[in-house]
């Protein structure tokens, strides 16, 4: 109990003060680099996959709490997913995921001058995320001759029978970027801790890893 009042109080703090901070907001798009750990109790699943790539967009609000330290959160379009090829003599099998979220990431940025236009800044924090549509693309060919290209909606849900993808994800950030005046560029990490599997029978484990590269526009006081 105490700490539950400890942790409403620190919240409502925050709340109350938010109005003696500086505060920026901004806009970011760019370059996903997506990919997926896949492993069950029989070992790793992933040793044919390779990074897919994928789109992002983003609206940020930053509070500038010190010349060194900010927060930052917002909402971001993510798609992530995977690309799995498998090679068996002349015939290739491609299946490509694609998984659309959105997510709400929270780090602390640590910041500091070059000079009058330049800043540089790391980032350290988390995300939660929801994971709302997708879909499975999977093509079979021959010495390059296409066979069959089959593409099927994801079903999203916890439902362990009939669902591909749990809906909540959730994970760690860490990042790295620089301020040109009020362009943003920016390269962050993100892996993710929830198990999206639905299928438990083998222990499954899929869990998302994304290189996001974006540039970005600030503006605010």
């Amino acid at each position: 109990m105490k700490t539950l009042k400890k942790s409403i109080f620190a919240i409502a703090f925050i709340l109350i003060s938010s109005g003696l901070f500086a505060q920026k907001y901004s806009i970011k798009a760019g370059l996903n680099m997506a990919d997926m750990s896949v492993s069950n109790n029989t070992g790793a699943l992933d040793q044919f996959n390779e990074m897919k790539s994928g789109v992002h967009v983003g609206f940020f609000y930053e509070k500038v709490s010190s010349s060194l330290f900010t927060i930052e959160t917002g909402l971001l379009f993510d798609q992530k997913g995977l690309k799995y090829i498998l090679q068996t003599g002349s015939v290739t099998q491609t299946n490509i995921m694609n998984l659309y979220s959105l997510n709400l990431p929270v780090n602390l940025k640590i910041g500091f001058d070059l000079s009058e236009k330049i800043r540089l800044f790391g980032k350290l924090g988390g995300y939660g995320g929801l994971n709302i549509s997708g879909k499975i693309q999977s093509e079979i060919s021959n010495s390059g001759n296409i066979q069959s290209d089959v593409t099927n909606d994801l079903n999203i849900g916890n439902n362990t029978s009939s669902d591909d993808i749990k809906p909540i994800d959730f994970g760690a950030q860490v990042g790295l970027g620089v301020q040109y005046k009020s362009f943003l560029f920016e390269v962050m990490y993100d892996k993710g801790l929830a198990n999206l599997a639905t299928n438990q029978v083998l222990d499954d484990v899929m869990q998302n890893k994304n290189l996001r590269f974006s540039v970005g526009y600030q503006f605010g006081n």
